[in-house]
């Protein structure tokens, strides 16, 4: 039996795996990690319903408080698959006016989850094999005025992702960075009203759990957010200043 760990198992994308994984005719022992108990409660037992062969757990964990999040993964025997979803979708204006709110962006997208990667990173290579999955965003690959704080906060988890690449390289220990681009959840709400085009949820549960299965290095979802992305990168800085994105 898998056995799993998923971190802000709440969060939209996150449910939508989970719900992915519950149709697989393989058992899974899967614990649902977050801060609300309630509705990982919730969640436990409309997963168990949808697959009574596998075993749900929850575990109340603020993934912001790391020393917590060390001693969750000390008192565990055996993982094979931990996913970090952890983090929030920053304002930029607020960040750009208030230091502490940008203080708490950086921390919620950044340094929180880039510490609780090293610690399960540390965990597998003692353990000998595992598959770390991170979560970044399309966001990550060039800093643009309307969201560069989120942004700069995804891009320090490509650096890490590449890294740890690096060091476990053939290895049994594998590393895989998601990066999808806007997806209809409840954190993209205010951009679904504005008019912004979103992802359902549902297929970028399903490329999520394709990149897993296939051990991937990276995952865009949709997949067209490689090429879109790739063109942004590459624009000249004189021809990207113009542009109001």
């Amino acid at each position: 039996m898998q056995h799993i760990v998923v971190c802000a198992a709440t969060s939209g994308i996150m449910q939508a795996l989970l719900r992915v994984w519950a149709t697989e005719p393989q058992a899974k022992h899967v614990c649902l990690v977050g801060r609300n108990i309630v509705r990982l409660q919730q969640m436990q037992a409309d997963l168990q319903i949808r697959s009574p062969a596998s075993i749900y757990e929850v575990h109340v964990c603020d993934l912001n408080d790391v020393p917590q999040f060390v001693r969750f993964l000390d008192e565990r025997s055996h993982i094979d698959l931990i996913c970090l979803a952890q983090g929030v979708l920053s304002n930029q204006q607020d960040c750009e006016q208030d230091l502490d709110a940008a203080h708490a962006a950086f921390e919620s997208n950044a340094v929180a989850p880039a510490l609780c990667a090293l610690k399960s990173a540390d965990y597998f290579f003692r353990q000998g094999y595992g598959h770390l999955v991170l979560f970044g965003s399309v966001a990550g690959d060039r800093g643009r005025q309307s969201n560069y704080v989120y942004g700069a906060s995804k891009a320090l988890l490509d650096r890490l992702s590449e890294g740890l690449q690096h060091r476990f390289a053939n290895s049994r220990i594998h590393v895989t960075l998601i990066k999808p681009g806007p997806t209809d959840t409840a954190m993209t709400a205010h951009l679904k009203t504005a008019g912004v085009r979103l992802a359902p949820v549902e297929q970028v549960a399903a490329d999520i759990n394709d990149a897993i299965r296939q051990k991937a290095w990276v995952l865009y979802t949709p997949r067209r957010w490689r090429w879109i992305m790739l063109i942004l990168r590459h624009f000249p800085r004189i021809v990207f200043h113009r542009l109001k994105i």
